[in-house]
């Protein structure tokens, strides 16, 4: 057993802390409208887009450059929120605020995992006498850009 190993209730707690503080910084997207700097391109003057998901739009989605770049998920993701929200504004917005609280809680998760991994294992290399380059180890996973 690691020692400071965190249980699974504070766990909980601090996911749910997160996910409600994002919806409460985001909320009032809701009622934005689209922007004028690209979602013509992508959403209001893309007619595949505006289509929704179809099986032509999927094959569309993996065959083209549109907008000078070859994404599909992108396209798959917006004509989804096409197909869900027609052209609502606000839940396009909203499917953004799900994808931040998914990748901040994938960070939040990911700095769990390495901080127990520091906690548990460099101790015990140290102690079995492994000279195991800790600064170095450190530095490349806290000063990456």
């Amino acid at each position: 057993m690691c020692p400071g190993k965190m249980d699974k209730s504070k766990i909980a707690g601090i996911v749910l802390l997160i996910a409600m503080a994002i919806v409460f910084i985001y909320w009032p997207v809701q009622h934005h409208e689209f922007l004028n700097f690209d979602d013509q391109v992508y959403v209001t003057d893309n007619m595949r887009v505006r289509e929704g998901m179809t099986w032509d739009n999927v094959k569309w989605a993996f065959g083209n450059l549109a907008a000078g770049f070859w994404h599909p998920v992108t396209w798959l993701s917006l004509m989804l929120d096409s197909s869900l929200y027609q052209m609502h504004a606000g839940g396009f917005h909203w499917t953004n605020v799900f994808f931040h609280i998914g990748s901040s809680l994938l960070i939040f998760f990911t700095w769990i995992r390495f901080s127990l991994l520091c906690r548990c294992f460099c101790p015990l290399l140290l102690h079995r006498g492994c000279r195991f380059p800790i600064g170095a180890m450190t530095f490349l996973f806290f000063n990456m850009p």
